[in-house]
């Protein structure tokens, strides 16, 4: 996608009112929790690693980001590759996936603001375009704000997991809407490693999950609501995270 083409939907983006809320909420929670920190001293590292679906393992939990698409929280998946262009600037390429429909997206990455959570580990924002590519007029992009956490090891960004939970809910997290090509129409669309399980919750989507179990001393294992299974996650298993290799 060229610069102009960008910029146009940023702009578009930028003038949609309450749609952009959700994007914007999610960058304010993290102002109100952490101070920031200059980039420049960031800029230089490469992210691509740290944005990318990862295949570590077989089946690995990096190696797809799944979410929610519309106010029923239709399940949506991805597979995606960042590439860095320059300092302010990635190209991101890949798949999605809703339902039985895979389509290719690509689009661009920009960073936004580094928040400080302690000397050792920090929070990049950044902002997000992933264009479905081809000329049907059902097609739209993806765009919002996203964020990772992360520490440097080696002069590289590594992705800072915690068994524990901590920041996960920071942990690759892409939250925004999609907008269909040349209409007003657009929904919201929030996905990450994993939506559920044990730490991993979606922001902003307190109704997709069931109450905690008696059993569950920590409050910290989300569960799908059955309501919601019939759309698209009848098999999707709250607690084992692998995942299948659907888009090559």
């Amino acid at each position: 996608m060229n610069k102009i083409a960008f910029l146009f939907l940023v702009i578009s983006f930028s003038c949609l009112g309450q749609v952009s809320n959700i994007a914007n909420e999610w960058e304010a929670e993290l102002t109100k929790q952490f101070k920031t920190q200059n980039q420049s001293e960031f800029l230089k590292f490469d992210f691509s690693e740290v944005l990318s679906n990862q295949m570590r393992i077989d089946k690995d939990p990096w190696s797809t980001y799944i979410g929610v698409f519309g106010k029923m929280n239709k399940r949506i998946d991805f597979h995606l590759t960042a590439s860095k262009t320059n300092d302010t600037s990635y190209f991101i390429a890949g798949k999605r996936k809703r339902g039985n429909a895979i389509h290719s997206v690509s689009g661009e990455i920009n960073p936004r603001k580094i928040f400080v959570v302690d000397n050792t580990v920090y929070i990049l924002s950044f902002d997000y375009l992933l264009n479905e590519n081809g000329d049907i007029d059902s097609l739209g992009y993806f765009t919002g704000i996203g964020t990772i956490v992360f520490t440097i090891s080696n002069n590289k960004p590594k992705i800072y997991w915690s068994e524990a939970g901590e920041l996960r809910q920071y942990n690759n997290m892409f939250v925004g809407i999609w907008r269909q090509n040349n209409s007003e129409k657009y929904r919201e669309c929030i996905f990450t490693f994993n939506p559920s399980g044990t730490h991993n919750k979606l922001p902003f989507r307190s109704d997709f999950y069931k109450d905690f179990a008696s059993d569950d001393p920590c409050k910290c294992y989300f569960e799908i609501k059955e309501k919601y299974r019939q759309y698209g996650w009848e098999t999707y298993d709250d607690s084992n995270g692998y995942k299948e290799i659907w888009w090559q």
